[in-house]
């Protein structure tokens, strides 16, 4: 566990739990002397890992109990699967009684999202213009969380992917890499996350103009990536999302150099 200087006491409550603890499981706390944010948490305990996969799980989710079995399970011995990546359920209860552009979010049905878009079968993809049409070309909605993949620590260390400190949403840019290098992937139609969304949580208690900054560092690093004529499935992907914060971004410079180079990759 990485702990990023909590203020609560959420950190001896993890040590009373290990001191109970009586399997066989080593745990190390990891403390930072600062708060550094989310993803440098990541980062601490991607860089003290010394097993051969690593998972991450958000401090305000849960796991289903046979998560890890399931994954580990799926794996095998192959070694050259990178990554296992699990179905998910969306807890947005505690949404209620929030101002009207929130409370549609409390009473979805979203159920086992991952497992409808897979109709409940598991899939293997090898090589990554498989991995990346199924991605990007498929016509899905893809997750573009950092959280319910099991993933092999070398593939991850080898590719730098790392998640960018100080940014907001930074699971979308640490998905762009991760989907150009993925390569083996095995997709389980199981739920193996409970995803909840809080009144309190960061993306939620953000300002709309701030995230909307923090998408344009995204796009323009996204952008600074693209190869005219090529991967043209990917830019179209992002287009949606980048022209409806485009029209909000008051000229951000960020927004006008990603603008220039998208446009001419879509009629390149």
């Amino acid at each position: 566990r990485s702990n990023d200087a909590s203020t609560d006491d959420s950190l001896e409550l993890c040590r009373q739990l290990i001191d109970g603890y009586t399997g066989s499981t080593r745990f190390v706390v990891l403390c930072h002397d600062r708060n550094r944010g989310l993803s440098a948490a990541r980062n601490t305990g991607t860089d003290a890992a010394t097993s051969t996969h690593i998972y991450y799980l958000d401090s305000d989710d849960e796991m289903t109990p046979d998560c890890l079995e399931k994954m580990a399970a799926a794996i095998g011995n192959d070694d050259s699967i990178e990554m296992v990546m699990g179905g998910l359920r969306r807890d947005w209860s505690e949404m209620r009684g929030m101002k009207a552009r929130f409370k549609q979010w409390a009473y979805i049905k979203w159920g086992d999202w991952q497992s409808k878009h897979l109709k409940r079968k598991k899939r293997e993809l090898k090589g990554n213009d498989e991995v990346y049409g199924w991605y990007y070309q498929e016509g899905k909605k893809r997750s573009n969380f950092v959280w319910n993949r099991l993933l092999k620590l070398s593939f991850v260390k080898e590719n730098n992917l790392y998640n960018k400190e100080g940014l907001l949403l930074e699971d979308r840019l640490w998905n762009y890499y991760l989907i150009r290098c993925l390569q083996h992937v095995i997709i389980l139609p199981d739920v193996t996350y409970i995803y909840y969304r809080r009144p309190a949580s960061i993306i939620v208690g953000t300002s709309a103009e701030k995230k909307r900054n923090h998408r344009g560092i995204i796009f323009r690093e996204m952008a600074d990536h693209v190869v005219l004529g090529e991967r043209v499935e990917e830019t179209k992907n992002r287009m949606k999302g980048f022209l409806q914060n485009y029209m909000r971004a008051d000229g951000n410079e960020d927004y006008e150099y990603s603008f220039d180079v998208f446009l001419n990759q879509m009629v390149f």
